[in-house]
């Protein structure tokens, strides 16, 4: 029962994927204006095979979309790394060096990171490493980094601890609303100028907050003609930022406005199955799984040891 509810799982989003193009192909769209909502799809499918132990599939589609679109290592997803990890099970290892470098140079990862085993079949040089790591430095727009951290720091300053939408403390409305408004210019003269990924800022640490999540979702309050909720989707169709930062300002606005969500990112009461029916079909058009997918694998990957 269970091999057959993780099947379809994988099917449906193999799917969803195949709904969103169904009149284009994924080799067609690599010649059209660039559009990641079916990579994110493919990935999402991709990594619930790699989770369930279908190595072999979950390669062939990484595989096929990676020679379509550069490839990306989201958050939590990390895609290139499953890549990297499914290409050794497969016995395809000559796909290691290349994704691995690329890894290393755009994205920042550690190399130390890696399994033994992975390592000699990488056959990347001492030399080599520096220079990747030495590319990925200077990359890195570190002047900007540092302001987006210090918008962070500011930003969770004055907010009430242990609250899910991050309300103000009462005496705090006004320096909070300041900060905001400020944030929000910010954040829309970085997004018109360019990419704000960690591609050119780098990856988060435990200390070191460089996402505009928690930034976006506390200024869209300042977006008063929907401006920034657009310029975030065309973000997330060139791969610059992720269908859940999309979703959750769009589902932080109408929350404020006491309307039912449109992706559900908030879970602030149960869903009816009406409902989630309509949600999914919202979350598969911009990119993300249906409701509950981190859920079940998280559960996959240590409920079942």
């Amino acid at each position: 029962m269970k091999t057959i509810f993780l099947l379809l799982l994988s099917m449906i989003l193999f799917l969803s994927c195949s709904s969103h193009a169904k009149q284009t192909s994924l080799k067609n769209i690599a010649n059209q204006e660039v559009d990641y909502i079916p990579y994110y799809l493919k990935v999402y499918e991709a990594d619930s095979l790699y989770i369930i132990g279908d190595f072999v599939n979950s390669y062939k589609i990484l595989d096929s979309i990676f020679e379509i679109y550069e490839p990306l290592n989201q958050d939590v997803i990390y895609e290139m790394e499953t890549y990297i990890n499914v290409s050794k099970k497969t016995n395809n290892v000559n796909k290691i060096k290349p994704i691995l470098k690329k890894l290393i140079s755009i994205w920042g990862y550690d190399y130390e990171y890696l399994e033994k085993n992975i390592k000699q079949e990488s056959l990347l040089s001492n030399i080599e490493i520096a220079e990747l790591k030495n590319e990925y430095n200077n990359k890195i727009n570190w002047g900007l980094r540092d302001s987006i951290i210090n918008m962070n720091v500011l930003d969770q300053k004055f907010r009430r601890k242990k609250n899910d939408f991050s309300f103000s403390k009462k005496d705090s409305i006004d320096t909070l609303m300041n900060i905001d408004q400020k944030h929000y210019k910010i954040i829309m003269n970085l997004l018109r100028k360019g990419s704000v990924d960690s591609r050119v800022v780098g990856n988060r640490t435990r200390k070191e907050n460089t996402s505009l999540h928690g930034l976006l979702i506390h200024c869209i309050d300042e977006d008063k003609d929907g401006e920034l909720a657009k310029i975030v989707y065309k973000k997330v169709l060139l791969g610059e930022l992720n269908p859940i930062d999309y979703a959750a300002i769009v589902d932080r606005n109408l929350l404020t406005n006491n309307l039912p969500q449109k992706y559900f990112v908030f879970s602030t009461k149960k869903i009816s199955d009406v409902e989630k029916n309509r949600v999914n079909t919202n979350r598969l058009k911009i990119g993300l799984p249906r409701i509950g997918y981190s859920k079940w694998k998280v559960k996959q990957l240590y409920n079942n040891n």
